[in-house]
């Protein structure tokens, strides 16, 4: 009962402690109930060689009774005799030594008695407390089996939850590197495209460049003939002018006119030249940085549409 009141007070741990010290009790028993049985073995033994001697020596005390009732009837005899042939001094002996021989076969039996109490003591202590160790120790395997059970079932959870874990590693990794290798596919296609685009503008960067140089460089010749083709017919027409103007018969009162009309005509010719030849060249300067601009604006990749949009050369302009 007291192993039951400490068990239920206290751990598992403090428990097993408890057991081993119930154990090395019981085992101090088990030694001492060996021991005093071992005694109470020696002890009769002892009384049975008591006993033996104790019927010896009460022979031996009949065989010498009718000696010592003949020694009354010779009483010389017995003043003759001295005392080496007395023989009542073995028999004081005998007597003496059946007294202490009964004395410690009483105390062999009072501690026999003892031991026989003291052994039915704990024989009685340890067939009480028999039932009681046995549920305890069944109760206690009861209680290991269901923690190696529970540890079972927790080992096979956490196996199964690392082998999952080690699943969706697996998995994460797969994944993990076909996103990878998709991607850089992806960037190794929109290199290869932004690589043939930027080919495809140098090379029309190129184009428009030497198409610009070239017009550059033939526009002030094509402008220059086409003024000079101008003034050629302006000459001509003005020769034409002056020439039906002087064949037509007037009179002379109309000379003076006709030499006014003249002159006005040539001023207003050289001041249509110098008008002309200044318009011109204002045209002239402004044209050519215009028509840089466009030129150069056009031949600029456009920012969102497909390669090469920006590469059709500019209209002409017409003169």
């Amino acid at each position: 009962m007291n192993y039951f009141k400490l068990v239920a007070n206290t751990t598992r741990h403090q428990a097993e402690h408890i057991w081993r010290a119930f154990e090395r009790v019981n085992q101090r028993i088990w030694a001492t109930m060996w021991h005093m049985e071992c005694q109470l073995r020696q002890c009769y033994q002892q009384l049975l060689e008591l006993e033996g001697r104790r019927h010896k020596g009460l022979a031996l005390k009949a065989e010498g009774g009718p000696d010592d009732r003949e020694q009354p009837s010779g009483p010389g005899t017995a003043a003759a005799c001295g005392p080496e042939t007395n023989p009542s001094s073995p028999r004081q002996q005998r007597v003496f030594l059946l007294h202490r021989a009964e004395e410690e076969l009483a105390e062999v039996r009072n501690s026999c008695l003892d031991l026989q109490e003291g052994y039915q003591h704990f024989q009685d202590r340890y067939l009480t407390d028999l039932p009681v160790l046995l549920e305890s120790l069944q109760e206690q395997r009861y209680r290991h089996a269901l923690v190696v059970e529970q540890m079972d079932d927790h080992l096979q959870r956490h196996r199964n939850e690392i082998y999952h874990f080690l699943q969706s590693l697996v998995c994460t990794e797969e994944k993990m590197a076909y996103l990878s290798y998709e991607q850089a596919k992806e960037m190794w296609e929109v290199m290869e495209a932004f690589k043939s685009r930027l080919a495809r503008l140098e090379a029309t960067q190129q184009a428009t460049q030497v198409e610009v140089t070239t017009r550059l460089w033939s526009g002030p010749r094509e402008v220059l003939l086409r003024f000079m083709s101008l003034l050629l017919v302006l000459v001509c027409v003005v020769l034409a002018c002056v020439s039906t103007v002087c064949s037509c018969p007037l009179p002379p009162a109309t000379w003076h006119l006709r030499t006014c009309t003249v002159l006005i005509l040539l001023g207003l010719g050289a001041l249509a030249w110098q008008k002309q030849h200044a318009i011109a060249a204002t045209d002239w300067q402004v044209w050519v940085p215009s028509r840089w601009r466009l030129d150069a604006e056009n031949s600029r990749p456009p920012s969102g549409g497909p390669p090469g949009a920006g590469s059709l050369p500019p209209p002409a302009v017409p003169f």
